[in-house]
């Protein structure tokens, strides 16, 4: 018991030194307690009030609606057609056998992994929505946390992690709620990324553009450059295989990495090129490499080079490669538009047959079977079968430089482009803007009950209603009092009411009714409108307060 009584004894104390303290720091720093006050309400003797003026309605101007002006959407799908197709012919077949063609050059690994040093951690409260955004695109820039705002590669981990690569600035890996940066400073021997790879194993692989590959293994970074075996620094893709072994496509030839060392493969073992772009495994494990002179399939032994066989250019540029859920391989290029081969037939897809652009810098498919299409200059496009959709600026994106589209595990299509990476989570939110037919500074929007949207202007020129296909223009040439809309309301019979810089107009369908000071309103300029419980409209204006019941106005001055 008396331990107990010397606590709390101890505690009491501590306690009021801290109190103390409290009060020498508040009166250092000049702390006053806030001021309170008792709130007294004044009421109005009911004999010193003015009773408010009550004007009748009557001879109210009602008009009939004119015909307004219709602007037609401008649609961003169009309508996918081969503007070639051509038979397929054979490949040629190439064999490394030391004859004709030399073999391989096997380069022993030097591994010397070090400790990574700690990452950057920025938290992040909210991804920033565009203003006026229609296609659900919200985004992370700089702004967030990104060393820069010019992005080359994405990667989704098996954890669900998004890691984005940086033309000028590393690697950053996003959960959901951080970033976590890894730059020089990590560890990883270039900040210049052009390709990010998670292995088997969980393992992240970074490919830069004048550093070679650099391995993370949550731990440890391994680099891998000129001085550890790979033929040259520059790393442009990526490729695991079934085995296991890692590709990479540089501006020397091919790298296969088996873990122990690297073989080397370049126009001496049969590629058309030593410049290598695009990187496919197909689901018979046979593997293709895009490159700066066409196309070569490798099936672990032989090279059988398409790029004539498919009808291309030996100058044709393959960028990407994917296979579609039918088996069919699509070749995107970087100026030639897009290829689709289905082991007969190669089909030519270009801007005559509805792709935005036919400089392609990458193709993929999400979990639904679309296709998406990054361009160098006209943002994405997907392909459902049917028709090519459009996404650039006008539907949310930052610009229309797309190097890199990652369809994640959730749905989700990330977009790369060098102003930031873009989130499209496949909900379509109309977007109207001047291409639409909205060139004005926007005051108020109102949604009726028949799902059209109202929209006012402050500046004054046109009352628009888009009904989900087209903008309805009204002016005063249609029955507006004015075009100077401040608020709009629709009552509950379904009239739609706007308040305006001169009265009130009420538009019941067919015909609009003019209210003004004429009519009995307090004044013209009316700024807000609200309907009560009981169905009378109240008007809101510089010079007073107007009530409408339906025949009268009751004024209340100021």
């Amino acid at each position: 018991m008396r331990e107990h009584i010397k606590y709390l004894t101890i505690f009491f104390c501590l306690l009021l030194v801290a109190c103390v303290r409290q009060k020498q720091q508040q009166d250092s720093f000049g702390f006053k307690p806030p001021k309170i006050v008792e709130a007294r309400a004044y009421k109005i003797p009911p004999e010193k009030t003015v009773p408010p003026k009550v004007i009748p309605v009557s001879g109210v101007k009602k008009v009939i609606a004119g015909k307004p002006e219709i602007i037609h959407f401008k649609s961003n799908v169009f309508p996918a057609k081969a503007t070639r197709i051509v038979k397929a012919g054979a490949p040629r077949l190439v064999i490394p056998n030391g004859e004709s063609y030399k073999l391989p050059k096997v380069v022993p690994a030097i591994d010397s992994p070090y400790e990574a040093g700690p990452p950057e951690i920025i938290p992040i409260r909210d991804l920033f929505i565009k203003e006026n955004n229609p296609g659900g695109f919200s985004s992370i820039k700089a702004m967030h946390g990104l060393k820069s705002n010019e992005i080359s590669s994405l990667c989704q981990d098996k954890a669900g992690n998004l890691w984005i690569g940086q033309w000028w600035g590393g690697v950053s890996k996003y959960d959901g709620q951080y970033l976590t940066n890894y730059s020089i400073s990590q560890g990883l021997n270039s900040e210049v990324v052009d390709c990010v790879l998670e292995d088997k194993n969980g393992n992240l692989w970074i490919g830069t553009g004048n550093g070679g590959a650099n391995k993370l293994d949550g731990r440890y970074v391994t680099c891998y450059s000129v001085k550890e075996g790979i033929s040259n620094n520059r790393v442009w893709n990526m490729l695991q295989d079934k085995s296991g072994n890692m590709w990479f496509a540089t501006d020397s030839g091919l790298n296969m990495y088996d873990g122990r060392s690297f073989t080397h493969y370049t126009t001496a073992q049969g590629l058309p090129t030593n410049i290598l772009r695009g990187m496919l495994e197909d689901s018979k494990g046979n593997l293709w490499f895009g490159a700066n002179g066409g196309l070569t399939r490798f099936d672990g032994h032989s090279f059988q080079n398409y790029t004539t066989a498919l009808g291309l250019e030996d100058t044709t540029e393959v960028i990407s490669i994917m296979e579609d859920k039918k088996g069919d391989l699509w070749f995107a290029t970087n100026k030639n538009g897009l290829f689709k081969y289905d082991g007969e037939y190669i089909s030519q897809f270009t801007t005559e047959g509805g792709l935005s652009s036919n400089q392609i810098s990458k193709i993929c498919k999400d979990n639904n079977g679309n296709i998406w299409i990054g361009t160098w200059d006209h943002g994405a496009n997907k392909y459902d079968g049917r028709s090519f959709i459009h996404f650039d600026a006008e539907q949310g994106l930052g610009n229309g430089l797309v190097p890199s589209i990652l369809p994640d595990k959730y749905g989700n299509i990330w977009v790369a482009t060098t102003s930031g990476v873009y989130k499209y989570d496949g909900k379509l939110f109309s977007h109207m803007a001047s291409a639409q037919g909205l060139k004005e500074e926007i005051e108020c929007v109102t949604a009726d009950k028949k799902g059209n949207i109202w929209i006012g202007s402050g500046v004054g020129n046109y009352l628009n209603k888009y009904d989900g296909r087209s903008v309805a223009r009204y002016t005063t040439a249609q029955g507006l009092i004015s075009t100077w809309i401040n608020q709009i309301i629709e009552d509950r019979h379904g009239n739609i009411w706007f308040a305006a810089r001169g009265g009130v107009t009420k538009y019941d369908g067919r015909y609009f009714t003019r209210y003004s000071t004429v009519d009995g309103l307090i004044n013209n300029d009316v700024f807000c409108l609200l309907e009560d419980k009981k169905g009378n409209l109240w008007f809101g204006t510089d010079r007073g307060l107007s009530k409408f019941d339906g025949k009268s106005f009751t004024n209340y001055l100021t």
